[in-house]
């Protein structure tokens, strides 16, 4: 009587908290029968844990898509945004000229005169039709240093593989020293406190990312950046040079 207890009370326990000792105890239809739930309880159990490891790696997944997709638009931004600052100036040349006499600002329609010739001297044609079009450089990530199939080539050697769009230099880190300018040079004052400083961080952030995603050496992008910045001020002093001499 005992015994049959003992068993009622080993089917009755919770399947989590069997041992081999109480299958031991058990008859045989009993053992299987807890064999059984136990087996059950444990598939239950591993598809549960499965579950959540699944959903763990979708969030993860759903995040670097959100990641991918900020860094996107991010650098969707900075490339279009000379062009945008560009018909900018465009807009306030024409606006500069309609004025006459006394309000007529000189000063203002050189600076502005400089920044549009420099951007299309500097990012447009030195670099976005002469030196990406013929240096044959290879970006990073398409050499065999970084599990691509053409050969590395350094800066300044136009021997590469590369037809076109090539590596040296980077014409967004172009555009972004030309932005760099635009935010110390051509901001009006009275906008100076609240626009320069983003203008100036999207400036920097520009060539990181590009090294960040293999498309430049870096190199290339120092190269770009501080070629913009000596068009830009050779041109601006080009167009003012009048104006420093006359005050000296």
């Amino acid at each position: 009587m005992d015994g049959e207890i003992d068993q009622l009370a080993v089917v009755a326990r919770p399947v989590e908290h069997l041992d081999r000792t109480d299958l031991r105890s058990l008859g045989h239809d009993e053992r299987q029968a807890a064999v059984d739930r136990k087996r059950a309880v444990d598939a239950k159990h591993h598809d549960a844990g499965a579950a959540i490891v699944a959903g763990m790696q979708g969030d993860a997944r759903a995040d670097d898509g959100i990641a991918d997709a900020a860094l996107g638009l991010l650098r969707d931004l900075i490339f279009y945004l000379p062009i945008v600052l560009g018909v900018g100036i465009i807009i306030r040349l024409f606006m500069a000229w309609s004025h006459h006499g006394a309000t007529y600002d000189a000063r203002l329609v050189k600076r502005l005169l400089a920044g549009l010739t420099a951007l299309i001297l500097g990012p447009g044609i030195l670099v976005n039709l002469i030196l990406k079009e013929h240096s044959h450089r290879p970006r990073p990530r398409n050499t065999d240093l970084f599990g691509g199939d053409l050969s590395f080539v350094p800066a300044g050697d136009f021997s590469g593989a590369c037809g076109s769009n090539c590596s040296f230099i980077s014409g967004e880190a172009a555009g972004a020293g030309w932005l760099f300018c635009y935010a110390v040079f051509l901001v009006p004052d009275r906008f100076r406190l609240l626009v320069s400083p983003p203008l100036i961080a999207l400036a920097l952030a520009s060539p990181a990312m590009r090294l960040a995603y293999g498309g430049h050496y870096l190199s290339d992008v120092i190269l770009a950046w501080l070629g913009s910045v000596v068009v830009f001020t050779g041109t601006l002093y080009f167009f003012t040079r009048k104006e420093t001499a006359s005050i000296a």
